[in-house]
């Protein structure tokens, strides 16, 4: 697990983050593993001063998601330790099936899909 800066974890994931995340946290440091593979933040909990480990990995279509969390810890380094393990776990891992994804990812460069219009809503829960 290598530390990264915020800038690095932005252009990688930052987009992964829930919008409300600074309501209940003050994120803290931000680390990668495998050149980028699984990134991953610590946080501190507003509420009671807790620290947690949250790791995010590319599903199928190559987009970062949410993967895993850690538990809450008392100290900053027991949450470290977490997260180191939970990053590793999830490098290990096959890429999350998101199966209510249809297109292809749209890296930079790319076409965007040439599909003419949307699937119906039902057929994305089959």
């Amino acid at each position: 697990m290598t530390p990264i800066s915020n800038v690095r974890f932005d252009a990688i994931a930052g987009y992964a983050r829930m919008p409300i995340a600074d309501l209940f946290g003050e994120e803290l440091a931000y680390f990668e593993v495998e050149g980028g593979k699984v990134v991953g933040m610590l946080l501190v909990d507003h509420t009671d001063g807790d620290f947690l480990g949250l790791v995010f990995a590319r599903d199928a279509r190559l987009r970062y998601r949410s993967a895993a969390g850690t538990m809450f810890f008392p100290t900053l380094d027991q949450a470290e330790a977490a997260l180191a393990e939970a990053m590793d776990a999830a490098a290990a891992a096959p890429p999350e099936d998101q199966s209510i994804e249809q297109n292809q990812p749209c890296l930079a460069g790319s076409t965007v899909s040439t599909r003419q219009s949307p699937a119906p809503m039902n057929s994305l829960w089959t």
